[in-house]
This record gives C-alpha cells, sequence and structure tokens, in this order.
C-alpha cells in the first residue's frame, strides 16, 4: 500500500527531474490498469508511456483519454503500444482514426505495420509527398489509390522502384480507359 501510494504521488510530481523521475519509475515497476490522472507535464506523460508504466498493455480506454487530455501523446502511446492496437477489435470504431493513422505511417513502425494499417483504412490515402517504403506505396496503389495522385504518380515516374512503376503503368491504362 505504502509502495502504492509512492508511485501513485511520484507520478502525479511535475517538478522532480525528468531521469530521477523515469529512474524511479523503472525501479518501482508498477503500472496503471486504468489511466485517468489530469494536469501530468509533457515531459513526464511521455516518460510514462515511454516506460509502459501508463499501461500494461494496449488499452482502448487509455487512448480514449490521451485522445481528450495529451493529444499530442496520442502517436507516441500507439506507436509504443503498437502491436495491442493493431490487434484492436475491427468492429471498434473507436480505436482507429484516419488522421491518427496517417501519422503513423510516418513513424519508425516496421513496414509490415505500416501494411496492417494502410489496410485498417476505409478512404483512399494519397502519396503526394510522403517518404513511405515502396512496399507501403505498392499496397495503397493497389487497394486504397486516390486518384488525386494520379498527376503525383505519373511527373515522378522515374523516382519510383520498377514495382512501383509496373503498378503506376497500369492505374494509368485503368484512368486513360476512363478518360477517353
Amino acid at each position: 500500500k505504502l509502495q502504492e501510494e509512492f508511485f501513485e504521488e511520484t507520478v502525479k510530481c511535475n517538478q522532480l527531474d525528468n531521469n530521477k523521475y523515469r529512474e524511479i519509475l523503472l525501479k518501482l515497476g508498477w503500472k496503471y490498469t486504468e489511466f485517468e490522472l489530469e494536469n501530468i507535464a509533457d515531459e513526464k506523460m511521455s516518460i510514462l508511456i515511454s516506460t509502459k508504466c501508463i499501461s500494461d498493455e494496449f488499452s482502448v480506454s487509455t487512448l480514449k483519454f490521451l485522445r481528450d487530455n495529451y493529444q499530442n501523446h496520442v502517436i507516441q502511446y500507439v506507436t509504443e503500444y503498437i502491436e495491442g492496437y493493431l490487434l484492436g477489435n475491427e468492429d471498434s470504431t473507436d480505436i482507429y482514426d484516419e488522421s491518427e493513422m496517417l501519422d503513423l505511417l510516418d513513424t519508425y513502425i516496421t513496414v509490415n505495420q505500416k501494411l496492417e494499417i494502410v489496410d485498417k483504412f476505409s478512404n483512399k490515402i494519397a502519396i503526394t509527398e510522403k517518404d513511405y517504403p515502396t512496399k507501403v506505396i505498392n499496397h495503397i496503389l493497389q487497394t486504397k489509390f486516390d486518384n488525386t495522385d494520379l498527376e503525383h504518380i505519373l511527373s515522378n515516374y522515374d523516382l519510383f522502384e520498377t514495382s512501383t512503376q509496373r503498378l503506376v503503368e497500369e492505374l494509368f491504362v485503368n484512368y486513360l480507359s476512363e478518360i477517353l
């Protein structure tokens, strides 16, 4: 009970040096089952997520709480708990937010995780001004192509790898027949 109280007070202590904060949390090894604390400083929240003290595993309720109270930490939370996020219930519409998923495609998660995220989109995905890996670009072109990208993919044709060039050619033929 005393250790639990010490953990709670440490988490709420925004004045504590960040290195000490991290060290104490890691030594205690405690994790929240339901995180609902407000007024935690930005850097402390980042530490809570990176040390996985905020939750033992991915939690939809923690995600919703972060969306409501710590919006700038949502992507960090999801990337830290990406496996659980991707396993989320397909029927749960409150897990997947497409603007967050677009942000996730720009993070350092694996290519396979990015492909899983693309598959969760119900809308099209633009690739203009994006630096996605070839495998992700190809998957988007095959499954979530946004025709507003047509000019971009045609004008950058030479910059794409061969596999992407073949897909661009197929798309061009399909759109050409629609135009004519």
